[in-house]
């Protein structure tokens, strides 16, 4: 049995157990009895020790893992079709896992897009990158391996060079996730971000821009509310390579 699944049950047989003792305190007869309020605090403890465990299976179902699934040794390809990563937000299918060699296919295709491509690949940056850097810094060897393949992929050797002068990924997920539920009005979490990164919003017909206060690119934006999840995630991604291009630009400056 699962931690999720233990954790539901944990809630049924409180919930059950206050059912059952339902009737000794609204039938005919109403008492307290020591037994009564035993069974009551047993079962509001079974209801939150199983909500706790179900916030926390559900966050580690969230958390990004690597592992080598130990087959075929000999395979030239053994990387592509061993290396393996948990995939929570569904990213590469329903399975929640994606392999190396279909990982690499799926980023090369996104490359072979353009602009477009390259935004799903800062999508994909901010929600696995900060966990993938982690395990490759994790000390335990076996993890840095298949991690490092990975980024390998995710950010070429020479993003990787160019790492000092641009977002790293918790700041990347950071607007992200401000952006996630950009509606074509500034709210709270969008406010923020801009007075981080000294942004400015203009609106003018049908389309909002963005700009860093002392440079001159933009960001341009629909300010019509879309029932596409995919809207907010493509304004962050450009907001993302305007900042990146403006610090590039004052790097090599001084």
């Amino acid at each position: 049995m699962n931690l999720r699944n233990f954790s539901l049950f944990l809630i049924v047989l409180g919930a059950i157990i206050l059912l059952l003792s339902a009737p000794s305190i609204t039938g005919f007869a109403v008492f307290e009895s020591g037994s009564l309020k035993a069974f009551n605090f047993l079962a509001l403890a079974f209801i939150l020790i199983g909500i706790l465990l179900m916030s926390h299976a559900i966050n580690l179902e969230k958390r990004v893992a690597v592992y080598d699934d130990g087959g075929n040794k000999t395979s030239k390809k053994r990387e592509d079709d061993h290396f393996v990563m948990t995939d929570p937000h569904l990213t590469f299918g329903k399975n929640g896992t994606v392999y190396l060699g279909d990982f690499r296919k799926e980023i090369i295709h996104y490359r072979s897009l353009g602009k477009d491509g390259e935004e799903m690949i800062e999508v994909i940056r901010g929600e696995y990158g900060s966990s993938l850097h982690q395990l490759a810094a994790s000390g335990d060897a076996d993890k840095e391996r298949v991690a490092r393949a990975f980024l390998d992929i995710l950010e070429p050797r020479e993003e990787q060079e160019e790492k000092s002068y641009i977002l790293n990924s918790e700041e990347r997920r950071e607007i992200q996730e401000a952006f996630r539920t950009w509606e074509g009005v500034i709210k709270k979490p969008q406010q923020e971000i801009m007075n981080k990164y000294s942004l400015t919003y203009s609106t003018g017909g049908k389309h909002g821009k963005f700009k860093q206060n002392t440079y001159g690119r933009s960001v341009t934006c629909s300010i019509t509310p879309s029932d596409s999840g995919r809207v907010g995630l493509n304004v962050a991604a450009d907001i993302i390579k305007m900042i990146n291009s403006n610090i590039h630009d004052k790097t090599k400056k001084s």
